[in-house]
């Protein structure tokens, strides 16, 4: 397996570097959001007309070697998804900082505004 690093720059300007490795759930997921414009849950293959068949073919295609990982993994929409896990634990954790002179808390914007990818 390889791994393929990618930047998140998230709406407030902060960046973070991170790794991803190559997954058959991912790669089926972008598949699936890309052919079907829907985003893709357990229930989806189910449900729209010929995805399981198609999630079958791309299954078969992985385990005999025969899917460009290289090309599906220079496409940002594949780390969007966890860009956008990683950005909502951030969000979760960050307990925001009170300023006294403006009596509030502000918190950090943790939305993912881009992702960059380095190689």
């Amino acid at each position: 397996m390889y791994k393929h690093d990618y930047e998140i720059v998230f709406s407030s300007g902060y960046r973070i570097q991170k790794s991803l490795l190559e997954d058959l759930d991912d790669i089926k997921r972008f598949y699936y959001e890309r052919k079907y414009h829907k985003s893709y849950d357990s229930l989806g293959r189910y449900l729209e007309e010929g995805a399981e068949t198609y999630l079958k073919h791309i299954e078969e295609l992985w385990m005999h070697n025969k899917l460009d990982t290289a090309s599906i993994y220079k496409e940002p929409d594949i780390y969007l998804y966890h860009a956008e896990k990683i950005a909502n634990d951030m969000n979760f954790q960050d307990e925001g900082f009170y300023d006294e002179e403006d009596d509030e808390t502000y918190y950090e914007n943790y939305d993912v505004s881009e992702i960059i990818v380095l190689r």
